[in-house]
């Protein structure tokens, strides 16, 4: 148990349907190859890749390292920490006061979008350059876009870039990584009588995986009033955390905010502020009962907790096989550890790690009576849609639907929002039907019509059909069908199979009602798009 509590369990681990530690049936390779692009790079595999992988199954190993180097990967790791950092929001506590440009609501909910992905835009530049995750909390830049350099006090560090670069901020605040953030404490923030310590937890919960202070407090006593700042002093139940938690929280006074909805106030880090802990609860800094004096050291202390270590690896445990190590996994678990460690401290090498595990290639489920297959996540939804038709769900002035709820869908498909729901449900629902089938709608006709206008080899879906006005013959729809299911859903079926003969058949009756040969293509599209072996993996 003593190891189960250093890898950041918060609770102990129910051991009713503890899962066998030995070697389960391995998936075969297509379906393998469209687990790992997804989770890798959210797209599925090309044919090339799945030719390549079926002919010679040894070559995985040099595919994974190719998808880990694609800039892809780098969107996949902001993504996979959204659910973790919770910090792409729609709304802040912060205001819009202070700037008129924020009176176009639909600017405004860009650039909240951008605030909420800075934190998480560092994390996935440091993973795609391979440097050390201790940069996470100890780098003195960070990343911005041309939102964030039009509104924030930071500098591009190289100028006359474009997109999401890195940036440093112009206020001294220190050198700590994500928590030198405005959008990590602008998702985070503070009330007097609180006094950080909803931000000392985010901070343990995301970094070193100690949930402790997620659980909820029950403050009533019998029908009395309650003096909180009392009990926290005396209650044995509240100063077992309270003595880590307010030493922590201490040293982030110079993101105080006087108001907190202050947008103004909101933009800067003060070091005038950062002994302002005197005033409020007169708790000295510590980190975890060792003596720091600032969240600079604060950033140190973590680089170098051992927690800081097992979280990272837990936490692409998590990623990828959705779930924390079991008591019965703790060995491979371990070993990853090690791997990373090895690397030193590169992110890149614990998805290896855990890619290689067998549970993660295994045909069977992660738990007693389930199955592999896992739904996409709206993050990989979208971006597969996208890798295979360019179509990208847009609304409201360009607002990404499946990473929005105020002008799109994200929670309805499953995701969260970092704010009311902060975890992704477990099973799925009929919302996350609806909104894959309006998605597949949308991309099915966009798909047509972009092919239409592009030569047979520039096609990613319609590639054997060379005339998509005229209704194809039964041989060159056969032909067709096997590459669509070949490209869309990753695997291979004969063109004769009764699989094939199926997909003709749903064909023929689309076209007995759509009446066009456009219209009847974007129409089967939009049917493999929803079809279960596209939306999962």
């Amino acid at each position: 148990m003593t190891l189960l509590l250093t890898l950041g369990c918060a609770e102990p681990v129910v051991d009713s349907a503890p899962i066998e530690d030995t070697p389960p049936p391995a998936m075969e390779i297509d379906r393998l190859a469209a687990r790992l692009s997804l989770d890798l790079v959210g797209r599925r595999p090309t044919e090339a890749e799945l030719d390549a992988l079926e002919a010679d199954p040894t070559t995985l190993d040099a595919q994974i390292d190719l998808w880990l180097a694609d800039p892809a990967f780098e969107e996949r790791v902001v993504s996979l920490y959204a659910d973790v950092y919770r910090s792409r929001a729609d709304h802040y506590v912060v205001g819009a006061d202070g700037d008129i440009e924020f009176l176009d609501t639909t600017y405004r909910a860009q650039f909240m979008r951008s605030v909420g992905e800075e934190p998480l835009r560092l994390l996935a530049r440091i993973a795609a350059e391979d440097r050390p995750w201790t940069d996470v909390v100890t780098v003195d830049w960070s990343m911005g876009d041309d939102l964030l350099l039009h509104h924030f006090p930071i500098e591009e560090l190289t100028p006359g870039g474009t997109g999401w670069r890195p940036v440093r901020y112009l206020d001294n605040r220190p050198a700590v990584g994500v928590l030198g953030t405005n959008g990590m404490w602008w998702r985070y923030t503070s009330t007097a009588d609180n006094a950080n310590r909803g931000r000392a937890a985010a901070l343990s919960r995301v970094l070193l995986c100690d949930e402790r202070y997620e659980r909820p407090v029950d403050f009533k006593k019998s029908n009395a009033s309650v003096d909180v700042t009392e009990r926290i002093a005396t209650d044995p139940s509240c100063v077992g955390c309270h003595a880590t938690l307010d030493p922590l929280a201490s040293t982030l006074y110079g993101f105080w905010r006087h108001h907190p909805e202050s947008y103004t106030e909101a933009l800067r880090y003060y070091t005038s502020r950062e002994q302002d802990w005197v005033a409020h609860t007169n708790v000295p800094p510590s980190y975890y009962g060792q003596d720091v004096s600032s969240l600079y050291e604060v950033g140190r202390a973590i680089a170098d907790d051992p927690r800081f270590v097992n979280c990272a690896v837990k936490q692409v445990w998590g990623f990828l096989l959705h779930r924390p190590p079991e008591v019965a996994e703790l060995d491979r678990f371990t070993e990853d550890r090690a791997t990373f460690i090895e690397s030193g401290l590169k992110l890149r090498a614990a998805f290896r790690a855990v890619a290689d595990d067998p549970w993660y290639r295994s045909d069977a489920g992660a738990w007693e009576g389930t199955t592999a297959a896992r739904a996409l996540t709206p993050d990989q939804l979208a971006s597969s849609v996208e890798a295979l038709t360019g179509y990208r769900w847009g609304v409201a002035g360009g607002i990404d639907a499946m990473v929005n709820d105020d002008y799109g869908y994200r929670v309805l498909d499953g995701g969260i929002d970092g704010i009311l729901v902060t975890e992704a449900p477990t099973t799925e629902t009929a919302t996350v039907a609806l909104v894959e089938e309006r998605l597949a709608e949308a991309a099915g006709s966009y798909a047509v019509q972009t092919e239409m206008e592009q030569p047979l080899e520039d096609r990613i879906l319609l590639r054997e059909t060379a005339d998509l006005i005229a209704v194809p013959t039964d041989a060159d729809l056969r032909t067709q069908i096997v590459h669509l299911v070949r490209r869309v859903w990753s695997r291979r079926i004969e063109a004769d199979s009764a699989e094939a003969d199926s997909l003709v058949a749903l064909w023929s009756e689309i076209h007995a009602g759509a009446g066009t040969a456009p219209q009847t293509w974007a129409f089967f599209l939009s049917a493999l798009f929803r079809h279960p072996d596209f939306v999962h993996v």
